[in-house]
């Protein structure tokens, strides 16, 4: 994720200087947004894909700038680019079972992070009676 944060930065800093020295807009808007891209969905990719990731808000996020920098045909042709690869992404994390290890390793997890949050609580009570008890004796 550092290599593409990397990336970014050097693609926007090279799409201020196309803008600075040869002042054409839609050069400089195209390597932003690649380097958006790219940093965006490898982020939606190593941590878990479109579905379990939390960094999928991305996606409309990546939409919505298009829109709202780019011409029409530049907004429509980026957003294109990136729809297709998020379904490509979702289409493989559907059919991967490497996918489909990692959620099922996630639900135990939760599970079991769950029974043992559930036992503190029980051995808590106990402990909770007790003093009682003992606070009634005296």
């Amino acid at each position: 994720m550092i290599i593409t944060s990397l990336f970014l930065i050097c693609a926007e800093l090279i799409a201020s200087l196309v803008l600075r020295l040869f002042k054409t807009t839609n050069l400089a808007l195209h390597i932003g947004f690649v380097g958006m891209v790219v940093n965006a969905l490898n982020l939606i990719y190593q941590t878990g894909g479109v579905i379990i990731s939390p960094q999928a808000f991305w996606i409309p996020l990546l939409i919505i700038s298009f829109f709202l920098t780019a011409s029409l045909t530049m907004a429509i042709c980026w957003s294109g680019i990136v729809i297709a690869i998020t379904a490509c992404m979702l289409n493989q994390s559907l059919h991967n079972t490497e996918s489909v290890d990692k959620t099922s390793q996630i639900s135990e997890s939760v599970v079991t992070q769950g029974t043992q949050l559930s036992q503190q609580v029980i051995i808590l009570k106990t402990l909770a009676d007790d003093l009682n008890s003992v606070m009634e004796l005296s």
